[in-house]
């Protein structure tokens, strides 16, 4: 007898962790011919980077039975049923966290230009975590917990990635370097990956940082997707610049934020991914030159949009979510 088989992709940017055991799955699932929703574990990633739809083909069912379900808020196809869901997870909790009162930032001689807060290592979090490290280590709060001693770790190195775009001649040797340092942990972790709430613990490093260098998950592909890395500098009402898949920035904007391009360049977002990389250190390399006297007249200068951001976050429904986005 037929039924509804739930088949769960544990997933990461352009990777499926599990696959061997989505394919069997799937494949059991077509044969006693069940209706099948794919659940991307409540995570965003660009589904056609992932391959899920090649896997799919490959297993021959009919389309019309497979439900894929993703907090991808620009998932489609042409052929699968695909169906957003907001990507709220913690919301409620964060809103709570907000009216319970978060402390106004102060800018002062003590004040970090720049903080980056890193738990696993990607291509642009190893080039922008060496180039910190490398050009503007006093002016900067990192975390970075993926480290070349742990066997675990090693599909987080990036360091093929950062020869193979072409940022090793200038970063090999500070990615080397940060790598031996590594893990850079601010507070008690729990074993990777980070779950839940724990996610948000770092909330009390903003107090020490004048922007958040914010380097997504899902970067690749069409999509669009929030979580914690993008509502903590919210809810902190700390500026942030960002790295992510192309047109994150115009699609955040669609959704009711504002951002920064008074201050810093954001049109390179809406390049491709391994684009961008550049243009956020051309945007640290700069802001890195402004003293704490010029940090706290633009602090000041963003007020009125640090709070917008703040209050819209505090406001947002699930609804809110489903908009008109690139």
């Amino acid at each position: 007898m037929s039924g509804t088989s739930v088949v769960n992709v544990s997933n990461n940017d352009q990777r499926i962790w599990n696959r061997d055991q989505v394919v069997i799955a799937i494949t059991q699932a077509a044969a006693r011919g069940d209706d099948i929703v794919v659940r991307m574990n409540g995570e965003g990633p660009c589904a056609a980077s992932l391959g899920l739809y090649d896997m799919l083909d490959q297993v021959g069912y009919d389309p019309s039975k497979i439900l894929i379900s993703t907090c991808n808020l620009l998932e489609t196809h042409d052929r699968y049923v695909v169906r957003p869901t907001a990507p709220d997870k913690h919301l409620e909790w964060i809103q709570e966290t907000m009216k319970a009162g978060i402390p106004n930032k102060v800018i002062s001689a003590n004040t970090r230009h720049f903080g980056h807060f890193v738990g696993h290592g990607s291509l642009p979090r190893l080039t922008i975590a060496a180039h910190l490290w490398q050009h503007h280590r006093e002016r900067s709060l990192q975390t970075y917990h993926t480290t070349i001693t742990d066997p675990d770790h090693r599909e987080w190195v990036a360091l093929e990635d950062l020869l193979f775009y072409g940022f090793g001649d200038r970063l090999i040797k500070p990615a080397l370097d940060l790598l031996q340092h590594t893990p850079l942990t601010w507070d008690r972790k729990d074993v990777a990956p980070i779950m839940d709430r724990m996610m948000y613990g770092i909330i009390g490093a903003y107090d020490h940082i004048f922007v958040d260098v914010v380097c997504h998950t899902y970067y690749t592909g069409r999509t669009f997707y929030l979580d914690e890395k993008i509502w903590r500098p919210i809810m902190t009402r700390t500026p942030f610049m960002m790295h992510g898949p192309q047109n994150f920035i115009t699609n955040l904007q669609r959704l009711g934020f504002q951002t920064f391009d008074r201050w810093w360049d954001e049109g390179y977002s809406q390049d491709p991914t391994h684009a961008q990389i550049s243009a956020v250190l051309d945007n640290i390399d700069t802001l890195s030159q402004k003293t704490t006297d010029q940090l706290q007249i633009m602090y000041n200068e963003m007020q009125p949009v640090l709070q917008h951001n703040f209050d819209l976050l505090l406001e947002l429904t699930h609804k809110d979510f489903f908009r008109d986005y690139i």
